[in-house]
């Protein structure tokens, strides 16, 4: 959990287990993790996953679940390869998108051009999606299948936005009244 407040320094409280459960979600979860602690020792920024770390985790094709650490290596994961796409990227969403395109939308179009426009991005690129897809269950034989088209990759992050959402959904569910509040 980080937490920002109007000062612009960050609260970082690492999770205390490797899925992300609704039980952690819990007020009694939260006093206890910053129970006896000062601001100063909460300061901490999150863990930040170097280039070279991003690039090994995705060359990886080890199975994958959704855990608290593979979802911040994916967030990391993505922001890189995002980057290494954003030469062509604003010029794409300054010419090409309006209001009626939604993030996956977008986020698809300009991975698809930046698999179509060159090599060394484009490995990156698949390497994200393939890790993406591993995350979501499916075997390596399912995911060496897959041309990737800009449909397939909205349908990508359009599955992993419905898996994020249900993990939260769950979570603040339990925190919030007991299960009853969503």
């Amino acid at each position: 959990f980080i937490h920002t407040p109007n000062r612009g320094k960050d609260y970082f409280l690492p999770s205390p287990g490797s899925i992300p459960w609704k039980t952690y979600h819990s007020m009694d979860k939260y006093i206890q993790s910053v129970q006896n602690r000062s601001w100063k020792s909460l300061g901490s920024q999150a863990p930040v996953h170097t280039k070279v770390g991003i690039e090994h985790w995705l060359k990886r094709s080890t199975p994958i679940g959704f855990t608290v650490s593979s979802i911040q290596w994916l967030n990391d994961a993505l922001l890189y390869v995002l980057k290494k796409c954003a030469n062509s990227a604003a010029r794409i969403l300054s010419n090409t998108f309006t209001s009626s395109f939604t993030l996956m939308d977008q986020i698809a179009y300009i991975l698809k051009k930046g698999l179509d426009k060159s090599k060394v991005v484009s490995q990156w690129i698949t390497r994200l999606l393939n890790r993406m897809m591993t995350m979501l269950g499916y075997s390596k034989a399912e995911i060496l299948a897959i041309e990737y088209r800009h449909d397939i990759i909205r349908f990508v992050f359009l599955k992993m936005q419905y898996r994020m959402n249900a993990i939260t959904k769950r979570a603040l569910s339990h925190a919030l009244v007991g299960g009853k509040a969503i």
